[in-house]
């Protein structure tokens, strides 16, 4: 059977586009901001309280919160920075393209994408190193 007619498979089997990538990427950084925000608004509260909750805070890093431990909660910090940075990044990128109608299905729209795609991958990367102490 040859394939001539790939537009008759799912989407699932299709490769997607750079762009689509990228305005799928910015729905699953929302939802993933959305998850771990209760944790950073609990960090925010805690490191303003007092200086004995600010030594909670910094201590949240080192030993941990509960059953978590220091580097589980450093890396969902880092997951959560990462992800306000991914949505908002690719969030104007989208508003720029609604401001330029008429280059959404260009190279302008692709280029765009792949730029982006590629400063949050450098992004993921240096948060991920921070968050494991690799680099300080």
């Amino acid at each position: 059977m040859a394939l001539a007619h790939v537009h008759h498979f799912p989407f699932v089997l299709r490769p997607l586009r750079v762009a689509a990538l990228a305005a799928a990427l910015h729905h699953a950084a929302g939802a993933l901001a959305f998850v771990l925000l209760p944790l950073g608004i609990w960090l925010f509260d805690t490191s303003l309280t007092s200086s004995l909750s600010f030594d909670r805070f910094t201590a949240a890093f080192t030993a941990g919160i509960g059953v978590l431990p220091g580097w589980t909660v450093r890396l969902l910090v880092a997951a959560l920075a990462w992800a306000l940075a991914a949505h908002a990044l690719l969030g104007l990128r989208l508003l720029w393209l609604d401001a330029r109608v008429q280059d959404v299905g260009g190279r302008g729209a692709r280029a765009s994408a792949q730029l982006l795609l590629a400063a949050l991958a450098l992004l993921a990367v240096l948060a991920l190193a921070l968050a494991l102490r690799v680099v300080r």
